[in-house]
């Protein structure tokens, strides 16, 4: 008889002395009490992995899939760096980089065990009882451990905790509490899409994905203001990009003044968050670059990253400000009051799974068009042209996905995000390789003896223009694909 484990709501030692006839003695001397917090990212990325960490004072512990993984700790960690080196910090790191870990939950733990003694004094099983509380919520968790030879006994055991109440469980105390406490993991998306009415109103539907968009642009503010993780700044902007991508593609279903108005104001509000971005990347993608050098050429580059990070400092500095001031307060509360009332022309009136397939078929035409004017020679610019068109459709493709059949939209995306992919990998390397170089001009004013730097950076540009130009042959490939026959079939089974 193996190790069984069964939850309860609550435990009686008498009720199960009562069932069996049996006493129990505890052990004491092997009990526990542990206090601390449930560490998760932002989004429960951890979560996501079926894994939940739970942080004491002086221990580590992380649970996946029944199993236990822990190191010992002086100060939660904020990021899988701060952790030991070892299995745990690996599954950490897999899980949640670049990602900062913060506290989710308050989470207790007190854990004894009990010899279970029969008439004759012989202990016949054993029962480890871990009591623990999160969030509101708290149970107990009681871990039948067989004396071999006594099977028997065992299962008059099980059968008393299954009289009070117990059920078997696989998941360890932490993932089961953490499901029935009050918290929502993996509640936060960072996409919107429209319900599954297709006869609603364009205008109403639209500003719901709207409204959905500004509550992730909010949700994340708090996060981009702290600036210890570049993802929030991200997660902000990419739904900023959606709200600005939604709002253009329906150009009509809002009075002209309006749409001009707003769509001037998102633009603004995007351009002031670039460049806190775009070193974000940069200062990851630096350190990477560091690795791909020969080993004695590393060090040349570590003025250029010191002059990203102090860049970065500079522009945290204006977003904070930003987030903090009159004019942002402003937009957003003129943008959720226009947002929450019903404001919209003729347009708006139409069905939105009509409207929507009109939008999704424009997008993909203008795809159509460009991409079967690229070849071998076209310049990278017009291959970005068909990314940015990617990027549109697949946002209409996320918006309104539960309105067309699931089989063709899913068969789509993927052959988008594929496309996508190495469209943006092209597009990257084009563009790390100028800032590349202009951030080494920069840095380089600061040196005496400039030499080094530049040829590390050389070396970086030859590399990178490598990358690109096996990207592009792929990217062609895959334009080619996305434009065929075969292709085209799926957009018109889609939207037909």
């Amino acid at each position: 008889m193996k190790k069984q484990i069964f939850v309860l709501a609550s435990f009686a030692p008498a009720e199960l002395s009562g069932f069996t006839g049996w006493s129990l003695r505890s052990e004491v001397i092997k009990g526990s009490a542990e206090s601390g917090h449930i560490l998760d990212t932002f989004d429960w990325l951890l979560w996501q992995a079926d894994c939940v960490l739970f942080s004491s004072p002086s221990l580590l512990r992380l649970y996946r899939g029944g199993k236990t993984v822990s190191t010992e700790i002086s100060l939660p960690p904020e990021t899988y760096e701060d952790i030991p080196e070892g299995k745990l910090r690996d599954i950490v790191r897999i899980s949640t980089s670049p990602r900062v870990l913060e506290a989710k939950a308050e989470c207790a733990l007190k854990t004894g065990y009990f010899s279970i003694i029969n008439e004759d004094g012989k202990t016949v099983c054993r029962l480890g009882l871990t009591e623990i509380s999160t969030d509101g919520f708290s149970c107990y968790f009681a871990e039948l451990m067989p004396m071999k030879g006594y099977e028997k006994e065992a299962a008059l055991v099980q059968a008393a905790l299954e009289d009070q109440g117990g059920k078997e469980t696989r998941k360890s105390p932490p993932v089961y509490a953490l499901r029935k406490s009050g918290l929502k993991p993996g509640a936060y998306k960072t996409s919107a899409e429209a319900d599954n009415i297709p006869d609603a109103r364009t205008g109403d539907v639209l500003r719901d994905i709207l409204l959905q968009l500004l509550n992730i642009m909010e949700q994340n503010e708090e996060g981009v203001t702290r600036g210890r993780d570049p993802e929030f700044l991200h997660d902000y902007r990419v739904a900023l990009r959606r709200s600005r991508s939604a709002f253009s593609m329906f150009r009509g279903v809002f009075p002209p003044e309006e749409h001009s108005h707003f769509r001037e104001r998102l633009s603004g509000l995007f351009a002031l968050t670039s460049l806190s971005r775009d070193l974000d990347v940069y200062i990851k993608k630096i350190r990477e670059y560091r690795e791909i050098l020969p080993e004695d050429m590393r060090d040349e580059l570590l003025p250029v990253e010191k002059y990203l990070i102090n860049s970065k400092k500079k522009e945290q500095g204006k977003l904070i400000a930003l987030f903090g001031s009159e004019e942002y307060r402003s937009l957003k509360s003129d943008w959720r009051d226009f947002l929450t009332r019903e404001i919209h022309t003729e347009q708006g009136e139409r069905c939105v799974r009509d409207s929507a397939a009109e939008v999704i078929k424009n997008a993909y035409g203008k795809i159509l068009k460009s991409g079967r004017r690229l070849h071998a020679g076209s310049p990278a610019g017009e291959i970005h042209r068909v990314r940015i068109g990617c990027k549109k459709l697949r946002y209409a493709l996320e918006f309104f996905r539960p309105l067309f059949p699931e089989k063709a939209a899913d068969t789509v995306t993927k052959k988008l995000k594929n496309l996508q992919d190495a469209l943006g990998a092209h597009q990257d390397y084009e563009v790390q390789r100028e800032k590349l170089l202009y951030y080494t001009e920069e840095a380089a004013k600061k040196l005496k003896n400039p030499l080094n730097l530049s040829v590390a950076s050389g070396y970086l540009a030859r590399y990178l223009d490598e990358l690109q130009s096996a990207e592009r042959d792929k990217c062609l490939e895959l334009i080619e694909d996305f434009v065929s026959v075969k292709t085209r079939g799926l957009i018109r089974e889609m939207l037909k």
